[in-house]
């Protein structure tokens, strides 16, 4: 094999698989980072929609608070008493609470009164009385009721808060376990130290000589995935933007998860156009959200069990939920990776994880919605470093561009020292071979002389003596010309050299004109050497006369070393009409060729035994000589032991 097919091999062994793995680590690089960017998707989905759960636990806790003072109220007042003050009293018990409101069945608004002097009053009557009166539809949020809420999943308390109270403070009627001397402040919702895990009941902070202001256990809150929301490609019509935009969405059509899809920025809250009347029938309490010229307004109403023809509402006041809501997010343990953020309707900060952090807010990495009762308010979540994903992952593709070139030239300067040196060992053994060729060809002319003066010596010796130590050289002689011919034979195929003169010869003739020219010198050896010759058998093969003859004499010749002590050689010459081929067959009776020796019989150099210890002269080129002029000719030879001992060698030519 030449240094062009060793570097064709080195070339598809080595450099493609290379160039394929690298490849291959690009894309897997690629696909990584992918799963990666899907994966912090999902978990950082994970914490916005927890925050904003516990967001919609604590409105519904405030729900479920405004619905228990409610009850407290009208057993401290009555009903009627409590219709006509409502205004007054609920915001001055409640600090959550900005507006109070009664409502009749019959179209009539028993408080606030149309010539309150309170402009907060003024203003809810001027937007929602209409509404209120049921005269005109409005566009809202309808949160589901309480009631149909699964098991608490948060724990709130109500605080007592010390306010510098506005005027009406003095006019609300206090608990009935304080005095007037002790209450000096409202009620609220707060958060918990310990955040929202679970609760039982609403307990006031304990204060010193304050009053105590108990509920009842609170049998459920609402869970934000409670609140089904419709899809804006379901309400094209009627959809509304978003105020942010997320880069990533977790949530496909039908709500089956598909991470680093890019997201669009319609709301999933559901929102209908109605009326009052179609939005309370049948329910006792609810929630309801509105944006009206200043934003949003969240109102909570309940039908009372005692008075049935009206509806108490209370506007939330939104300020207070805001700075209430902020305690969440603050309590939120820092991520050095995200900055989480709770935005309003108008897409402002309420607050966020991390104060000193500022970004494009309408811009997160994923968002989750808080709910009906807050809609347009999101949980966000911003990177507080955006690039930082990026840059690892150029990093880690210039570190695979860098290495494969490094890889590349290692390996071709390795390549290149291989074939430097598999140059110089092949340039070293064509010097052995021409040594060798060199060295035959010279001794072959004293070899020749050697022959003719032995065969001079023969004629003319005058006793048997004589005669036979002539002979013995001359058969020396003769075997020292047959191995020198090989090594020459040998040595031009391994330079390539193409010594065959091609030409139509009878394989008939060829056969007999070799066997008779040395049957003397094989049955010398003891052997008895049989072909049954044919005159009428007659197969002509394109190929060289010395060639041809040189195969069927190194079968011989191997035929008489390994066929055993004076045993038959047989040569048979057979013409396979079917397949235009013509057969040579050498038979022997010796031991045989052992299986393990099969394979490798017609390699050059290789001997079944050595010939020092075994006594057979040889140098293991017969075999392998034979092959190769029977492979350069488009024939085949092979062997097979016989059943009765010893082998049949068979050379198969094209007729």
């Amino acid at each position: 094999m030449d240094v062009r097919k060793i570097a064709a091999v080195f070339t598809v062994a080595v450099f493609v698989p290379t160039l394929v793995l690298a490849w291959l680590a690009l894309r897997s690089l690629r696909d990584q980072e992918i799963v990666a960017n899907s994966q912090r998707a999902i978990l950082h989905q994970s914490a916005t929609e927890s925050l904003a759960a516990d967001m919609n636990t604590f409105m519904d806790d405030v729900r479920v608070f405004f619905n228990q003072l409610l009850d407290d109220l009208i057993q401290e007042h009555g009903p009627d008493e409590l219709s006509r003050n409502f205004d007054k009293i609920a915001p001055g018990r409640w600090a959550q609470c900005s507006i109070a409101c009664v409502v009749t069945d019959d179209g009539e608004i028993l408080c606030p009164v149309a010539t309150s002097v309170d402009a907060k009053a003024q203003s809810f009557l001027k937007f929602n009385a209409p509404f209120l009166l049921n005269r005109s539809n409005a566009k809202v949020y309808e949160a589901a009721p309480v009631n149909q809420v699964g098991p608490v999943v948060a724990e709130s308390r109500v605080e007592q808060t010390v306010t510098e109270a506005p005027q009406l403070a003095a006019d609300v009627p206090l608990p009935k376990s304080a005095s007037s001397s002790s209450f000096s402040g409202q009620y609220k919702v707060e958060i918990p130290e310990q955040k929202m895990r679970s609760f039982n009941q609403f307990r006031p902070m304990e204060q010193s000589g304050d009053a105590q202001f108990s509920a009842p256990q609170i049998s459920g809150a609402l869970k934000d995935t409670d609140v089904q929301p419709i899809l804006a490609s379901d309400q094209k019509d009627h959809a509304l933007l978003r105020n942010v935009r997320p880069s990533q969405s977790v949530y496909g059509p039908e709500g089956v998860v598909h991470p680093s899809q890019g997201s669009d920025n319609f709301s999933r809250l559901e929102w209908g156009v109605g009326n009052l009347k179609d939005l309370v029938e049948g329910k006792t309490e609810g929630a309801l959200s509105r944006f009206i010229h200043d934003g949003l307004h969240v109102m909570l109403w309940k039908r009372h069990a005692s008075a049935k023809d009206r509806i108490f509402w209370v506007e939330l006041d939104l300020s207070a939920i805001r700075s209430d809501l902020s305690k969440i997010i603050t309590s939120h343990l820092p991520n050095r990776e995200v900055c989480l953020a709770l935005l309003d309707a108008e897409g402002q900060v309420v607050s966020k994880t991390d104060s000193k952090f500022t970004t494009d807010w309408s811009k997160p990495f994923v968002a989750s919605e808080v709910g009906q009762i807050l809609p347009h308010w999101e949980v966000a979540a911003y990177f507080m470093n955006p690039e930082a994903g990026n840059q690892s992952a150029e990093t880690a593709k210039l570190m695979i561009w860098l290495l494969v070139p490094t890889l590349l030239a290692a390996i071709g300067i390795g390549m290149f020292l291989i074939f430097r040196s598999v140059g110089m060992e092949m340039r070293v053994a064509r010097q052995k071979t021409d040594f060798v060729s060199n060295v035959s060809h010279e001794l072959k002319t004293p070899l020749t002389s050697i022959r003719m003066f032995s065969d001079m010596l023969s004629a003319d010796a005058m006793c048997q003596k004589d005669r036979e130590y002539s002979g013995i050289i001359s058969r020396e002689a003769a075997r020292l010309t047959r191995l020198i011919n090989n090594l020459l034979d040998f040595s031009r195929l391994e330079r390539a050299d193409n010594p065959y003169h091609m030409a139509s010869l009878d394989l008939a003739d060829l056969t007999r004109e070799t066997i008779e020219t040395y049957r003397m010198q094989i049955e010398a050896e003891g052997c008895h050497l049989i072909y049954n010759d044919d005159p009428s058998v007659q197969a002509r093969v394109l190929g060289d006369r010395d060639a041809l003859s040189q195969v069927l004499l190194n079968l011989l010749s191997n035929a008489e070393k390994y066929g055993g002590n004076r045993g038959v050689i047989e040569v048979r010459l057979i013409i396979e009409s079917k397949t235009c081929m013509a057969e040579w067959q050498v038979l022997d009776q010796g031991k045989g060729i052992d299986r393990r020796h099969a394979a490798r019989i017609f390699e050059k150099f290789y001997r079944i035994d050595d010939s020092l210890s075994s006594g057979i002269p040889g140098s293991g080129l017969g075999l392998a000589l034979a092959r190769q002029i029977v492979i350069h000719h488009g024939g085949e030879i092979f062997f097979e032991n016989r059943p009765g001992g010893g082998c049949c060698f068979s050379v198969r030519l094209p007729i």
